[in-house]
């Protein structure tokens, strides 16, 4: 599942976050991609918040993410959320 953020005015993408279900169907891995100009306004929040409500709909039990170390903005986000990412310098 994906949910994708457009701009209204011209349909360019500005966002979006994707869940994909692990093979027993009860845990999940979250991606999340915010154009540069648009991090630290709040739209990363808002997918999440879609993602994590999806999740719950499904009734999984854990989603997950891989969270590159340096990304305090995403961590601190993660913490808040209640999910708790995989830290790294992944590339």
């Amino acid at each position: 599942m994906a949910f994708i953020a457009l701009d209204e005015d011209t349909g360019h993408m500005l966002g979006l976050v994707r869940l994909k279900d692990e093979l027993n169907e009860k845990t999940a891995e979250f991606a999340i991609l915010v154009r540069s100009r648009l991090k630290d306004h709040g739209l990363g929040w808002v997918l999440m918040q879609h993602i994590i409500d999806y999740a719950k709909e499904k009734r999984l039990r854990r989603i997950y993410g891989d969270v590159l170390s340096e990304n305090t903005t995403m961590l601190q986000m993660c913490t808040e959320l209640g999910s708790m990412p995989r830290t790294g310098d992944h590339t």
